[in-house]
């Protein structure tokens, strides 16, 4: 049966914005646990604020508007996504009124910081391989390309580092990305601070037709091994 047009170009925006963007495990330690950091790169580890242990402002501006939403990030702790251990960030936001809330699994990677999972709604979905949202040294024209898939669906995206340097004495990352899936295109740029996370986004961003308090995500298990 042919899927109709509007409902396939539905579930690519939900594709590309998840790409942009089982039971909970236990957290296997604090977010704040130094050793947990060990090894990866000093610029990345600067600006991934998974340190930080009280919520933190987000600016967030979506295409065409005038003002800003407000919006908090806080780092949850350790969890189990798919048979990997990442550290839970939400994001609550208020866009018009309505209030939001999307999550995604991080995880240190040597020179990089890793996506394994993103959520919006209630579904999580898992990025294969995980997507690299930062690789160091952070520097300015610095470049690195993901391919794989979000869910089942595939999709590329390719990040590019804008700017890098000291501003209001926090070193600062901006990073562009576009990700594209089904020929759709959807681009945002996000700035990284010292000590802070994620500080400020920009562009196309993803909005869930039905959200979801974070504890009320589905997990997913690790899929059974093949023969």
């Amino acid at each position: 049966m042919t899927r109709p047009p509007l409902v396939h170009v539905a579930v690519v925006g939900a594709v590309l914005a998840l790409a942009l963007a089982g039971c909970p495990g236990r957290p296997a330690r604090t977010a704040a646990d130094p050793a947990a950091l060990e090894g990866l790169e000093p610029s990345v580890r600067r600006v991934a604020g998974l340190e930080q242990t009280e919520p933190t402002p987000v600016a967030i501006w979506d295409a065409g508007m005038t003002a800003a939403s407000p919006a908090l990030r806080a780092v949850r702790g350790w969890e189990v996504v798919g048979g990997a251990a990442g550290v839970r960030v939400d994001l609550a936001a208020q866009r018009k009124g309505v209030k939001t809330t999307s999550s995604e699994w991080l995880r240190p990677a040597g020179d990089r910081l890793e996506c394994l999972a993103r959520a919006i709604g209630r579904d999580v979905v898992r990025l294969d391989p995980p997507q690299p949202v930062l690789v160091g040294p952070l520097e300015a024209g610095r470049a690195w390309r993901w391919e794989g898939t979000a869910g089942d669906a595939p999709a590329v995206a390719e990040f590019r580092v804008r700017r890098a340097g000291v501003e209001k004495d926090r070193f600062t990352v901006e990073v562009e990305q576009t990700t594209r899936a089904a020929g759709l295109e959807a681009r945002r740029v996000v700035t990284w601070a010292e000590g802070l996370g994620v500080v400020r986004e920009e562009g196309v961003q993803p909005a869930a037709d039905e959200a979801a308090p974070p504890e009320e995500y589905h997990l997913r298990p690790p899929a059974p091994a093949g023969p």
